[in-house]
């Protein structure tokens, strides 16, 4: 079956051989019944219930024959992807399929009935699904799905899988390459519906991997997180943990959500983290690339641009959403369109970049100007006898630039917040050269308590103006910045003064990933 469905769906020669030779399932359009003969199931109960009916089995005459079935088979039960992302999306999509005529959604597993059953009750999954064991075996040896996993102490399993059975026949059959993946055997790649017979699930009408932009919500949907907002904690400007500055992203459906700003900024104050992005996927857009509406809040207000929560926004998207070919995203914002993508490792930082995930953000340079005498900070215990250098004001925020004269005077700042929050300006960035031989061009603090955020750990947008002020003062138009914050992170920038940007390249880790409730 395999090498079938591989031809029907395009894939390489090389690929259906692959396939071909390595399994042979039954076919789309064949009899399960008579593909599988003399064979039974087990349908999952109690130890006390298995002896009151005599250890009885299902012939899957019975189970199939006269309805219409989804059945969905895994390695186990209680195993991660199984528990949290394969159940779930059956169970979080019954209406739907039993709106499109299906009788009865079925879980079998290589393992016994009893087992199951509490897998069953603990997932709270038996009302919407009917789960079935293969105790010994022989239902997924007889359907050439029998894998050995004896390497993760599970002994002789099944690959995972799904089909749709009509009467018996086989309509659709969706086979994951390995069994920790879950991208064509979900809820939403069942195959119910397709105009011909024949026509595999529409994960599989595609290279490994690829899945096209009008089927990405069908990943998110078969883990069962369509109907609530799913979030993720991301740390941004770092490549490992708990470092750099974390943002909360927050993936929206609803475009009602999309326009509540109360809500999203109760969400914001709650997460309480320095940003809080909220993702749109905007339909209505034309261009190849996919674009998504952006916002963003910190817990006090909302805010018209921010670096690190667009880079943690793409990060999460890149990551956890798109196809593994997409490699730009547009984002529609408050400052207009701006562009994630991905690329290769800044020469700067000395490694290829294999394996590792660099993005591109493409900002608008911001303007410096004069400070008027009255709107001079005054922080004395903040600087503690650091020397001011220069002071300037962003054109936009209106945040306040102090210099001083070296990167270490930056590092051994201990702000005073009740201080800072009394000057004029949005927030005050303090910056100063680098030292000689760290590998920086300067170093930088922001402070911005008018917005909840004492100290914003590392900050994307304050580099659109410093950018362009420290590549005018070193005549450099690729420049390495180190935000030194406690948490600390790097920026690596790019001028493009003809087009007045600012291309602000770093790396992001994924801490946290759940689904709003409220």
């Amino acid at each position: 079956m395999a090498a079938t469905l591989a031809r029907r769906a395009g894939r390489s020669t090389a690929a259906a051989a692959l396939w071909g030779a390595a399994r042979g399932f039954a076919s789309v359009g064949s009899d399960i019944v008579s593909a599988v003969p003399g064979v039974s199931l087990q349908k999952a109960r109690s130890w006390d219930e298995g002896v009151a009916t005599k250890f009885a089995t299902t012939p899957l005459k019975d189970i199939f024959y006269g309805k219409k079935v989804v059945i969905f088979g895994l390695p186990g039960a209680y195993t991660g992807v199984c528990s949290q992302a394969h159940v779930p999306s059956y169970k979080n999509n019954i209406d739907k399929l039993k709106a499109k005529g299906i009788d009865s959604v079925i879980c079998v597993a290589v393992n016994d009935p009893y087992v199951l059953n509490g897998w069953a009750e603990k997932l709270e999954a038996k009302d919407a699904i009917e789960f079935y064991g293969d105790f010994d075996g022989s239902f997924h040896k007889s359907l050439d799905l029998e894998i050995d996993l004896s390497a993760a102490l599970l002994g002789r399993r099944s690959h995972r899988w799904s089909a749709f059975v009509d009467n018996g026949k086989i309509k659709s059959f969706n086979v994951e390459e390995a069994p920790s993946d879950f991208k064509v055997s979900g809820a939403e790649k069942t195959g119910i519906g397709n105009s011909q017979e024949q026509q595999p699930a529409a994960a599989i009408a595609q290279e490994p991997g690829a899945v096209s932009s009008s089927q990405e919500w069908a990943r998110m949907a078969s883990r069962g997180l369509t109907s609530s907002p799913w979030s993720s904690q991301v740390d941004a400007f770092t490549a490992g943990p708990f470092k750099g500055n974390p943002a909360a992203v927050c993936l929206l459906e609803d475009a009602a959500k999309a326009a509540d700003e109360r809500w999203m900024q109760s969400v914001a104050s709650e997460f309480n983290l320095s940003e809080t992005a909220f993702l749109l996927r905007d339909s209505s857009a034309a261009g190849a690339a996919p674009r998504f509406q952006l916002r963003w809040f910190t817990p006090a207000a909302e805010v018209e641009l921010c670096g690190h929560a667009t880079l943690a926004s793409a990060h999460f998207l890149f990551t956890s959403v798109l196809a593994e070919h997409e490699a730009l995203i547009e984002f529609s914002t408050k400052s207009g369109i701006l562009t994630a993508k991905k690329v290769a490792a800044p020469e700067s930082t000395g490694v290829s970049g294999k394996g590792k995930l660099f993005i591109e953000l493409d900002f608008p340079m911001i303007d410096l100007v004069d400070c008027h005498p009255s709107e001079l900070p005054s922080i004395p215990e903040t600087l503690n006898g650091a020397s001011i250098v220069s002071v300037h004001k962003s054109t936009t925020a209106g945040d306040l630039i102090v210099e001083l004269s070296s990167g270490k005077e930056v590092a051994d700042i201990i702000p005073n917040i009740h201080e800072i929050k009394m000057c004029s300006g949005g927030g005050i960035i303090v910056t100063g050269p680098a030292p000689a031989g760290s590998g920086y061009d300067f170093f930088t603090r922001f402070f911005c308590p008018k917005f909840g955020i004492p100290e914003d750990p590392v900050c994307g947008s304050a580099h659109c103006v410093l950018a362009p002020y420290w590549g005018g003062k070193l005549g450099k138009h690729k420049l390495t910045a180190f935000q030194a914050s406690p948490r600390s992170g790097i920026l690596y920038l790019e001028l493009e003064a003809a087009g007045r940007r600012v291309r602000i390249q770093g790396e992001a880790v994924t801490v946290m990933t759940g689904t709003l409730l409220a």
